[in-house]
């Protein structure tokens, strides 16, 4: 069995199609499984690099040795296995970029579709942090042998996933049979086959191979890959958070809305962002990036700047999105005036009816006669009921896939006795793009 990989990228952009050679790598670890046959590691490809995990191989002695990208971790490790910004920034400072990869246990894809949302959600809120640019993939790992018949959740997983960031950004890092089923059904665009579990083949489908483990290189024991194509998902360091994310998706001096549908614009270094469009809004986070980008606009109180108009985004000292004044963007007057004609979406704003209070509830329309359950999943037992079609709800969290199709549930106190419980989205009037992440709009999410 192979070394457990670790899984995110860093390397030079889109160099030469030259081919590389591996001379002077030489194997710590001995046995038939340390890598690929000798015929596949000398293959032409088009960039050279290595992932690791808990080691941190010199960047600049891997750059030296001619690696230029890198293969990194997403997960919820807290011993340091974990991807930083800080170190994306020395990578890439050195040659070598970045693309994302997401393991926490081996089997995460068994865990099905509400798994593969949780796994998504974290994966790309670290992967802002970190610097990742809007748009670029993340690969997620089915790090074992997986047999025809655990398929069925292992494609579920990869939906849950698509769900959150997209199916165009969704990849997967495993053996020859899973990365072709997965590519066959049409669950990922990305691939990256490690020769393990492979019996020699490759599916020429994937842009990325693992083809040696138990390496020794700058110092730190590493696994060598190989790209197979231009673009394998590989990114700049752009700063921390969803503002300094932006930075590479184009950047410069120019204020535009890229192919990705969000803004990409320099801004004021260190700008406050509130939880809502007003000046007196609290400050949940910070720009301390310049460029950055922002999903959308909205309508807010007027600023120094002479307008109304405020942009969303993800800040660089947390995970949360906030809102920034158009005063702090370098936006034209024109653009200000109205985004939407130069392409930039308007914020979908809960409806007059359904919005969170000074209190931190959100109140909203429902189904009369909803059913409240024990826990956020239809399965479990029914506690109480809504029996008003006006509700409020103390926080959100993540559940089952319910007939709203998403997997957000809202918990509250219902009508017939004193329990508490959990009511899916389906059963509210909330928009599709306020239960994408009602922390957007305010409302905590329970536990937190």
């Amino acid at each position: 069995m192979p070394v457990r990989v670790p899984h995110v990228f860093f390397g030079l952009s889109f160099l030469s199609l030259a081919a590389f050679s591996i001379a002077g790598c030489a194997s710590d670890a001995g046995g038939d499984n340390v890598g690929a046959n000798s015929s596949d590691i000398e293959h032409n490809y088009t960039q050279l690099g290595v992932d690791y995990a808990w080691g941190r191989p010199s960047p600049q002695g891997l750059h030296n040795a001619g690696y230029t990208f890198a293969a990194r971790y997403l997960s919820w490790d807290t011993t340091g296995k974990n991807l930083s910004a800080g170190e994306a920034n020395a990578l890439t400072a050195a040659g070598v970029d970045v693309v994302a990869n997401w393991e926490y246990d081996a089997q995460d894809a068994l865990g099905g579709y509400n798994a593969g949302v949780n796994s998504a959600r974290e994966a790309a809120r670290q992967a802002a942090n970190d610097g990742m640019p809007a748009g670029r993939p993340i690969y997620f790992s089915v790090d074992f042998d997986a047999t025809p018949g655990q398929q069925a959740a292992i494609n579920s997983y990869f939906d849950g996933v698509a769900s959150v960031i997209g199916s165009a950004r969704t990849g997967a890092y495993g053996g020859y049979y899973v990365i072709k089923r997965l590519f066959d059904a049409g669950k990922i665009a990305w691939g990256w086959q490690t020769y393990a579990w492979s019996g020699g083949q490759w599916d020429s489908r994937a842009q990325v191979r693992q083809v040696q483990n138990g390496v020794t290189i700058a110092g730190a024991d590493c696994d060598i890959d190989h790209a197979e194509a231009a673009d394998f998902g590989q990114w700049h360091y752009a700063g921390g958070g969803g503002g300094g994310g932006g930075g590479g998706g184009g950047g410069g001096s120019d204020c535009s809305v890229h192919g990705d549908g969000r803004l990409y614009c320099p801004n004021t270094s260190g700008a406050s962002m509130r939880a809502t469009a007003t000046n007196s809004g609290a400050i949940v986070n910070h720009l301390r990036t310049s460029p950055s980008w922002f999903d959308c606009w909205g309508t807010g109180d007027r600023h120094a700047g002479g307008n109304t108009t405020w942009y969303h985004t993800l800040g660089d000292d947390t995970g949360t999105w906030g809102w920034v004044a158009g005063i702090d963007l370098s936006t034209p007057d024109a653009f200000d005036a109205d985004p939407s004609a130069h392409g930039l979406a308007h914020c979908a704003a809960p409806p007059a009816n359904c919005n969170v209070h000074s209190d931190g509830r959100l109140y909203c329309t429902n189904a009369g006669g909803a059913a409240m359950h024990s826990a956020a999943n239809s399965g479990s037992s029914v506690v109480n009921h809504l029996r008003t079609t006006s509700s409020w709800f103390d926080c959100w969290g993540t559940g089952e896939l319910h007939a709203g199709g998403n997997t957000t549930w809202y918990h509250t106190l219902g009508d017939d006795n004193g329990n508490w419980g959990w009511v899916p989205g389906v059963d509210l009037n909330t928009p599709n793009s306020f239960d994408a992440n009602p922390s957007w709009e305010s409302l905590k999410k329970c536990g937190d």
